[in-house]
């Protein structure tokens, strides 16, 4: 009985691994099918299962492309779009989903890279051009609101930029911004300029070199109490100029984006006091102080970012150290970040971020953000909500928390900010 039992046993294993395996006419005839059908899960099942018998031709791959890329899974679809280009280069709706996927994976870089190997009146159907002079403009503005108003008033930002595109390898970005704030009775405008230029080189590298140019003047009264009978006034006047000199790479590994960076920043403050003589008949004899400094930093960070899609939505983990070297002080001081992004669709997204300092004068994100304000940050906390009212058309808003520290006294900032990106 036992020996029958086996002999069974093995006639039903057989037969379900025989129900499995697939062959090349069924699965070029399901496969069919179910793309006519638009069925995608079905056709995903049924491609996965036969790429693991090794049936790998360009119709497939072209079929579970189209299938990934319509369930929203764009980074499946790029890479199955790509294998199925390897094999045949020549079909203009294959190059459009490729271009596509790799936009609406987050990949522009790769995207314009490949729109060069378009045909012309495929990047006309699309609306591909090869030299933009004005691509899209971003306009932005809030408020820093200080724990401690006697000695830090509300700091005001604005911010306009534009960005350009030259040729299929370069996006260049250019900004001027304006902060403007009270500090212990004198009152501070900073201007800068921000340069950053994307050049894509193709297989996913990314080189991001970038400038930023500050300058800064403080101006306000000085009461200086020796005692209560020699109280001596006057006027300070205070000069900064930075420089940053900015070098990134990054590389694209299918959910894993890579980066690593230096930076080199330079900073010369000029703090000149003059006292009033006239102010009290016990004063001293009018005096003149110049205090000239300069500093200069160096900084290296490398990051990595690791994508989930979730259909048509995306999560996205990610890591930065930043370890900053004050040349005067000689030591180096670590900076960590850490960030979590989610978006659904191109309709919204949402991101946190949480930074660990402890220092100040560093940079981040492609040094678009130099963080040269008075006092060290301790720790940062970041939310920020975007919304996309069309492809074209977007806005975002900025809650920002941050403890900071100053020889005397500790105080926190809470930020507020609102932007809008406009595509040309």
């Amino acid at each position: 009985m036992k020996y029958y039992l086996s002999i069974l046993f093995l006639i039903v294993c057989s037969s379900l691994v025989s129900a499995q395996e697939l062959s090349f006419g069924e699965v070029n005839r399901r496969s069919l099918a179910y793309y006519y059908a638009q069925n995608w899960k079905a056709l995903i099942a049924l491609g996965d299962s036969a790429l693991v018998q090794d049936f790998d031709y360009y119709i497939l791959r072209y079929r579970l492309g189209i299938a990934y890329y319509e369930s929203g899974n764009y980074w499946k679809s790029q890479r199955h779009f790509e294998k199925a280009y390897a094999l045949n280069n020549e079909d203009p709706y294959l190059r459009e989903y490729l271009y596509y996927s790799y936009l609406f994976s987050g990949n522009e870089g790769n995207a314009l890279f490949f729109a060069k190997n378009m045909e012309d009146t495929l990047q006309q159907k699309i609306g591909i051009s090869r030299y933009k002079l004005l691509d899209y403009i971003n306009v932005e503005g809030g408020a820093k609101l200080s724990s401690n108003r006697d000695s830090l008033s509300t700091l005001g930002y604005l911010a306009i930029g534009f960005g350009q595109q030259l040729g299929y390898h370069w996006k260049i970005y250019h900004e001027l911004s304006f902060i403007g704030q009270d500090y212990k009775g004198l009152n501070y405008n900073q201007y800068e300029y921000y340069l950053r230029g994307n050049g894509y080189m193709g297989k996913s590298w990314e080189l991001i070199p970038a400038f930023r140019y500050l300058g800064v003047r403080g101006q306000g009264a000085v009461t200086i109490e020796n005692n209560p009978s020699q109280i001596v006034v006057g006027e300070q006047n205070y000069r900064e100029l930075g420089l940053v000199g900015y070098l990134g790479l990054s590389k694209q590994h299918r959910r894993w984006k890579f980066n690593i960076h230096t930076a080199y920043m330079y900073r010369k403050s000029d703090n000149f006091i003059q006292l009033d003589s006239s102010s009290s008949p016990t004063s001293p004899p009018p005096v003149q102080y110049s205090f000239i400094q300069h500093n200069h930093f160096v900084q290296y960070g490398l990051g990595a970012k690791y994508m989930i899609p979730i259909g048509q939505q995306g999560l996205v983990l990610g890591a930065d150290l930043l370890l900053k070297q004050d040349f005067q002080a000689s030591q180096v001081d670590p900076i960590w970040l850490l960030g979590i992004d989610y978006w659904h669709g191109y309709r919204w997204g949402v991101s946190l971020s949480f930074l660990s300092a402890k220092t100040n004068t560093f940079l981040e994100k492609d040094a678009a953000i130099f963080n040269n304000i008075t006092g060290d940050i301790d720790y940062r906390i970041h939310i920020a909500l975007r919304y996309s009212f069309s492809p074209n058309i977007s806005i975002y808003g900025l809650y920002q928390y941050e403890k900071r520290y100053e020889a005397y006294f500790n105080f926190k900032y809470n930020t507020f900010l609102l932007g809008l990106n406009i595509k040309l």
